[in-house]
């Protein structure tokens, strides 16, 4: 279902979407057969919709500490005695950044590649403003922030229903390549026809010096233009309408989404998944010894139970307080569906 040479009619059909939809939201019945009791309710919690809830939390949690470094960096003194060593921000910075490394996807690990690599070169002292490092870490950000916005889990989409989510992310992904031109050319213009509303430190660049503040007429009709790029993009989507909700947006545009959407439950369809950070903890005292287990003789079923017993303690809890809250969230929309 996941590979794009799967039949649009299979990918699209109501009996798919729904085993698809319900997967994602209670997990794999096959997940965790062979055990009973108490104990099968607890590991059921670990859902797709759980697990991904978690790791995005720990992607947010990498973003802000990112943000905080950048936004309040370290004070760089003159004299070598007083200068800074690795803080708690870089420890945690490089402890979240190999975490979503070993978790994610290549396509995916390119901004916490970086910092790895920042935080490497400058070791053992943080990494100071007016650096080039530091702007490879302004870089990351900006690119961590920006792959939010993919359909490719950890991802904010999939806190909104799917079928809406992900089309609507699909097409604006599409026509934003082709309004993005006039949009960015339009948005400099703008910018630069204000210069005279910026601080004074940007008094002495060269690029102010040639263009200058522009008469209020200019900034009036670039402004204009632009929202009227902006409402002529969101009348484009609204005008794309269609009984069927995958495919309002045209049959290919929904069928990439369907597949997205496939990707992602896939993904987090196996039992006991560490997220990010403890992920590195799983890849310890499970993972690698399961790669070398034919040279030590490690065994297997003995490895599986070190890894059933390590989700129930770290993630387990975790998990069943989302149960929870998603039981509770559920019971209260019924109620208030009851009483309109």
């Amino acid at each position: 279902m996941t590979s794009h040479t799967t039949p649009d009619a299979l990918t699209s059909h109501p009996i798919t979407l729904m085993v698809f939809s319900h997967t994602w939201k209670h997990g794999s019945y096959t997940s965790h057969q062979g055990i009973r009791g108490i104990l099968r309710k607890y590991d059921e919690t670990c859902t797709p919709r759980n697990i991904h809830l978690l790791e995005l939390l720990s992607t947010s949690i990498y973003i802000g500490l990112l943000a905080h470094y950048v936004m309040l960096p370290p004070t760089k003194f003159h004299t070598s005695s007083t200068q800074q060593g690795f803080g708690l921000r870089e420890y945690l910075l490089t402890i979240f950044a190999l975490s979503l490394i070993t978790s994610w996807s290549i396509a995916r690990i390119a901004g916490p590649l970086l910092v790895i690599l920042c935080l490497g070169l400058s070791f053992p002292n943080p990494i100071y403003p007016d650096t080039n490092l530091f702007g490879i870490l302004l870089f990351s950000l900006l690119l961590s922030l920006c792959q939010l916005h993919f359909t490719y889990p950890p991802t904010p989409l999939l806190l909104f229903s799917s079928i809406y989510s992900f089309p609507l992310a699909v097409f604006i992904r599409r026509t934003g390549i082709f309004f993005a031109p006039i949009f960015l050319f339009l948005m400099f213009l703008l910018s630069y026809s204000m210069t005279d509303t910026f601080p004074p430190i940007w008094t002495d660049t060269l690029l102010r010096i040639c263009v200058g503040p522009a008469p209020m007429q200019t900034r009036t009709a670039l402004f204009c233009a632009v929202l009227v790029l902006l409402v002529t993009w969101g009348f484009v989507i609204m005008s794309l309408y269609s009984d069927d909700r995958w495919l309002r947006f045209s049959r290919p545009v929904g069928v990439e989404a369907q597949h997205s959407f496939f990707k992602c439950v896939t993904l987090y369809t196996r039992p006991y998944v560490f997220p990010a950070p403890l992920n590195l903890l799983a890849a310890v005292t499970v993972k690698i010894p399961i790669h070398l287990r034919v040279f030590f003789g490690f065994n297997l079923s003995v490895l599986s139970t070190v890894e059933r017993v390590l989700w129930r303690i770290t993630v387990g809890p975790f998990t069943m307080v989302l149960a929870g809250l998603h039981k509770i969230l559920r019971i209260r929309i019924t109620r208030t569906s009851d009483y309109t």
